[in-house]
């Protein structure tokens, strides 16, 4: 059959498959499972979706495929097995400030001033890397500003700094500020980035027309290629709650939209909303926190010019009604969807947003609750996939007329709480930075039962569904496992497996096709009233892989977590946070007060040593 066309029209017919599909083709015969073999370009594809990564074309060394491939499988068999190619103390010579950032393989922390809530210098430091001498000491750089700097956000590919100046009242008074500033700036020098028209716009809350002074305000922001979005929650006279949420193009400096930012009289309440995260080029998750919900924003990147079409709600997903106190989003990469020509990425391959996750900490009313039992119930924590909420909007029947002013898709608790993982184990509310495209990382406590013992295992879970599905397959087929993992195979069920102190573990999920049912069936349905509602951690059967691989399947036809992979390491360590980015495992040292005093850098790659 091969010979009906040229091995080159082949290769080039094959290229355009995805991986599941190359790999059904290698399967059907002898010539074709060569021919995908021996194609560097076409085991990338694999490897790739493997890794849950994408090409960065504008990478000059994207063009060498055969290395690009070698790095990347070396890099996915080390975060199986949890190989650390080298661990760096890096020491911070500076009294550190609240405001951090973990980037494009730089960490970034503020310098404490007299105010704690400000900073006009950021310290960064080049983490290691598998191409850098490990033998020199990384040297700590700093950015200085002349403005006082409520938050700050990075995005090294494209060289941007944006960070967020209160502007003071122009007399004293009780308030801090007026307004906000939104500063875009070069990361390299800190002057004006060459690519924004305008170097920093404006944003105030208005009511009644009049700009209203503020006595507090916390800022998130998020960079998404040529987007900046922000979260404002701002603290009014009398301890009243502002919060708002805008979009600017930060190379024009245009507002794509805002949300709460403007109410029209005294009478009217302000929106009360919490952390966000990004869902894909044009889309944010937003939690609402009266009434309990996670909202869909959806804001217009067609133009570089004022958007015709304001920031709306586009979809909301229902919240537990008890889960009304503030969240914590944990994730760390920069959601940069698409690449801008003067994108500059510092690896040939990258995190793919469009299979990455979310997660998030939400408490329940009132802090936590004390059970009847005397203990206190914890924050319910939840990771999910962005297709998952994406694929609701994209089978709504009534998506083409949802915008501005039209009443939102609203998809109930029911609905979808079942098809995140629930209960996540580990999750520190003080370092918020665990997530990194499909993977998220916790400590596990070595003795549960003894508080006193603060050492822990590293656990990794990889939410990639296409690794979760081609562990499942050699298992199914007793093909042997990727070389991270013991070649022995020993199968057991039970409750042994929380006993196991290494593992990869893998859930394959059940998918379905949405049943969206219309906006008044679902709002009919209202929040759940019952205790026995709220989310669990899923169902499932194990099974034990030499102590090492455990799989969890799904034993109804129920909607079900994401497919999910976890290894744990052999080591303990006794770290006050945790974070972790595409080659690192990031161990944090604080002082008394919670500053960060060093890090400890686990590099991820080809080595001896397993964590």
């Amino acid at each position: 059959m091969l010979h009906v066309l040229p091995h080159e029209l082949w290769l080039s017919v094959l290229s355009e498959l995805d991986a599941p599909t190359l790999r059904i083709v290698a399967a059907t015969c002898q010539a074709f499972h060569q021919l995908v073999v021996d194609s560097a370009p076409l085991q990338l594809i694999i490897e790739l979706a493997l890794g849950a990564l994408r090409r960065e074309p504008l990478h000059p060394a994207s063009a060498n495929l055969t290395a690009t491939l070698n790095s990347v499988r070396s890099s996915r068999s080390a975060w199986l097995s949890l190989r650390s190619y080298s661990r760096t103390r890096i020491e911070i010579p500076y009294k550190p400030g609240s405001l951090y950032e973990l980037s494009g393989g730089y960490f970034f922390c503020s310098v404490a001033s007299g105010d704690s809530q400000r900073a006009v210098d950021i310290g960064y430091i080049k983490l290691p890397q598998h191409d850098s001498d490990s033998s020199q000491v990384p040297t700590w750089k700093h950015i200085l500003v002349k403005e006082h700097i409520s938050d700050f956000a990075i995005d090294v590919d494209q060289d941007l700094f944006v960070f967020v100046e209160i502007i003071p009242p122009t007399d004293s008074s009780m308030y801090i500020g007026w307004g906000l500033r939104i500063h875009f700036r070069r990361l390299s020098d800190g002057r004006s980035h060459p690519a924004a028209k305008e170097p920093h716009v404006d944003f105030a809350m208005r009511q009644a027309g009049h700009v209203v002074a503020f006595q507090y305000a916390a800022v998130t922001i998020q960079i998404v290629a040529t987007h900046v979005a922000i979260l404002f929650r701002t603290y009014l006279q009398q301890n009243a709650e502002a919060d708002s949420v805008a979009v600017w193009d930060w190379q024009t400096g245009h507002c794509k939209g805002s949300i709460g930012s403007e109410i029209a009289s005294e009478d009217e309440d302000w929106l009360n909303m919490d952390h966000f995260v990004i869902l894909d080029s044009n889309k944010l998750l937003v939690h609402r926190i009266n009434p309990p919900q996670l909202d869909v924003l959806v804001f217009d990147t067609g133009a570089p010019g004022p958007s015709l079409r304001p920031l709306y709600t586009h979809a909301v997903f229902q919240l537990h009604k008890k889960m009304l106190s503030n969240a914590s989003v944990l994730r760390s990469e920069p959601a940069s969807f698409s690449r801008p020509p003067w994108s500059s990425p510092a690896n040939p391959y990258g995190a793919d947003p469009s299979c990455s996750i979310i997660s998030f900490s939400i408490p329940w009313a009132h802090g936590r609750i004390t059970l009847t039992s005397g203990s206190e119930k914890p924050p319910k924590s939840f990771i999910g996939t962005r297709a998952t909420f994406l694929r609701y909007i994209d089978t709504d029947l009534d998506h083409a007329h949802r915008g501005p002013g039209a009443e939102p898709l609203i998809v109930s608790w029911k609905n979808w709480s079942a098809e995140m993982l629930w209960d996540i184990p580990g999750s520190s509310p003080q370092w918020i930075t665990h997530t990194y495209g499909t993977r998220h990382v916790v400590q596990v406590p070595e003795s549960p039962e003894n508080p006193e013992n603060r050492m822990s295992f590293f656990q990794v879970m990889d939410f990639n569904e296409t690794l979760a599905r081609d562990m499942a397959y050699r298992h199914e087929h007793d093909l042997p496992l990727p070389a991270s993992c013991s070649a022995n195979v020993r199968l057991d069920r039970g409750k042994d497996q929380q006993e196991d102190s290494r593992r990869i573990r893998w859930r394959p999920p059940w998918r379905r096709h949405a049943k969206v049912a219309s906006s008044q069936a679902m709002q009919d349905d209202g929040h759940l009233e019952d205790e026995e509602d709220e989310p669990g951690y899923g169902n499932g059967n194990g099974e034990i892989l030499d102590g090492r691989v455990v799989v969890i399947t799904a034993h109804s036809k129920q909607p079900s977590p994401p497919a999910c992979v976890q290894v744990k390491s052999r080591q303990t360590f006794r770290y006050d946070g945790i974070m972790l980015d595409e080659a690192r495992i990031i161990g944090l040292i604080s002082d008394p007060d919670g500053s960060i005093r060093a890090l400890d850098v686990f590099l991820i790659g080809p080595a001896s040593d397993e964590i």
